[in-house]
């Protein structure tokens, strides 16, 4: 009995046997199934040999069929017979229309099987499931042949339409191809791109605008109010992506799990330790003289007593000019050609502190130190009210003087003056002022008026202190007084009736007032 292979036992279902020719043609051809299933491409008589083992392998598996077929027969993986004879019959076919005494052909046979793309065939057994080659398939060239301007052919690719199990089946669907160029350059234009085969894209259509607003009052689920500029339709947003462009706008971390201030690593502290970090000894290089710079600095001997190097040698005449000039080059004045630079137009500088006073010196003149009076007076006012901020104080020497406690105020004051009242530079206006003056008319053409004077009417010189009103048709013609200083009581004759008056305000006190009234009541 010839040796199984490793790999090639398969389980059989017992199937009604055919005649002996046909029975031996079958053979034949299981033979060379196996051979095909192994991927091995043999001569004749090779296949003849394999032929002959393989049929004594299906002796021995029709051997083993009685004691383990009630339990093949129990098994639900084993293939139906319809199916092995389905596969057989279709490689049939496929092998007639060629040569048998050729090798055989290049072309995988799992490819010829059906759809399970990139399985090796020679792993199928009755636990896997095979499918049938699909009726009427062809394998026709996915492009045409046209004819261009030129007359010469041209090939025209038709669309790919991928399988469940290509690399493009989860593809996105066709998108503009115009790349970062805006959407604002196909606004003349019905369409907005091209897409991959270099077809026009065409232009979204556009609601109306009460559509625009009920969109906008009812607001779908990731809608952000942005177009696609690749599209031109609303771009939609996931829950994820809104949620990061809300925590972007919120100056939140986007991630989760991200702490942006993390504990301080310290990888040298600043406490000092007690023992190092590194308590190996030193080596013995580190007190012995380096061989290397021991090397050096022989050299170096050598060069000096062979003349080559002179560490004193004394300088000549182009040595010292050398070093004069770096001299006279070295000392210049760095201010010799600064030239005065006019200040900036805006620039307006600081207003200067007054100078000094009397009252400002340790020593003043007697003068010009208050009395009791003043000093109280001064303490009694506010600090807003005072005209100084200080009384002058006496001291018979400089080195007297105390520190002058309201130093480090009035220095805060002035620099915040200085910050808080900006400096502006106004233009004075030179205007001439009789340029300001109204022009008036010609004299001449105001005439008639009156040119020559005809009355003067002249008056006393003296002051007026108090004046009343006594009649309206009746001059005055007698004014006279009570003599006295504790009444004061003035009798003016107008026309036929005399007035009694006492004057009032700041010419009469209140009580003399009072007594020149009292007399008028009595007499009267």
């Amino acid at each position: 009995m010839a040796p199984q292979r490793a790999g090639q036992k398969r389980k059989v279902v017992e199937v009604p046997r055919p005649e002996p020719e046909k029975q031996k043609e079958e053979e034949e051809e299981e033979g060379e199934l196996d051979d095909e299933l192994d991927g091995a491409l043999i001569d004749d008589g090779d296949s003849e040999d394999e032929s002959e083992e393989d049929d004594d392998d299906d002796d021995e598996d029709d051997d083993d069929v009685d004691e383990d077929e009630d339990e093949e027969l129990d098994s639900d993986e084993i293939p139906s017979s319809e199916d092995e004879e389905d596969v057989r019959q279709q490689l049939r076919d496929l092998k007639t229309g060629s040569n048998t005494n050729t090798k055989r052909a290049s072309t995988p046979p799992e490819k010829l099987v059906g759809s399970d793309t990139g399985r090796d065939i020679s792993a199928i057994s009755p636990d896997t499931p095979v499918h049938p080659l699909q009726e009427g398939y062809e394998d026709k060239p996915n492009y045409r042949i046209d004819t261009d301007a030129n007359g010469n052919p041209r090939y025209v690719y038709g669309e790919i339409d991928p399988a469940y199990d290509s690399d493009d089946s989860e593809a996105p669907a066709t998108t503009n191809t115009i790349g970062n160029i805006p959407l604002s350059y196909y606004d003349a234009y019905p369409h907005i791109g091209y897409d991959i085969n270099g077809k026009r894209i065409a232009r979204p259509a556009k609601g109306e605008a009460l559509d625009s607003l009920l969109d906008s009052i009812d607001l779908p689920e990731g809608w952000t109010g942005l177009t696609d500029p690749t599209t031109g339709k609303p771009m939609q947003l996931t829950k994820d992506q809104l949620e990061t462009l809300k925590k972007l706008t919120r100056n939140e971390t986007p991630g989760d799990g991200y702490d942006p201030y993390p504990e301080m690593v310290y990888y040298f502290t600043g406490k000092e330790e007690v023992m190092p970090l590194s308590a190996a000894p030193e080596p013995k290089r580190r007190f012995v003289p380096s061989s290397h710079e021991h090397r050096r600095v022989m050299k170096m001997v050598k060069a000096i007593k062979e003349g080559r190097i002179q560490p004193f040698r004394e300088q000549t005449e182009e040595d010292r000019e050398r070093q004069e000039q770096e001299e006279e080059f070295a000392s210049y004045d760095v201010w010799a050609n600064e030239e005065p630079q006019p200040d900036h137009v805006m620039n307006v500088p600081a207003p200067k502190l007054p100078p000094p006073g009397y009252e400002e010196s340790y020593h003043p003149p007697a003068e010009y130190l208050p009395d009791n009076a003043e000093k109280a007076a001064w303490e009694q006012q506010d600090e807003e009210d005072r005209d100084r901020d200080f009384l002058p104080r006496d001291h018979a020497a400089l080195r007297r003087v105390p520190g002058y406690e309201r130093f480090v105020k009035e220095k805060f004051e002035r620099c915040l003056d200085l910050y808080l009242a900006p400096r502006v530079r106004r233009s004075k206006l030179n205007i001439d002022p009789e340029s300001l003056l109204p022009k008036l008319p010609d004299p001449q053409e105001l005439k008639p008026f009156p040119t020559t004077c005809a009355a003067v009417c002249r008056g006393h010189e003296g002051k007026q202190l108090w004046r009343v009103k006594l009649s309206a048709s009746e001059a005055v013609n007698v004014v006279t007084w009570r003599p006295g200083k504790d009444t004061f009581i003035l009798a003016a004759a107008c026309g036929e009736e005399v007035y009694f008056m006492v004057p009032q305000g700041d010419l009469c006190d209140p009580e003399i007032e009072t007594a020149s009234r009292a007399i008028l009541d009595a007499g009267f």
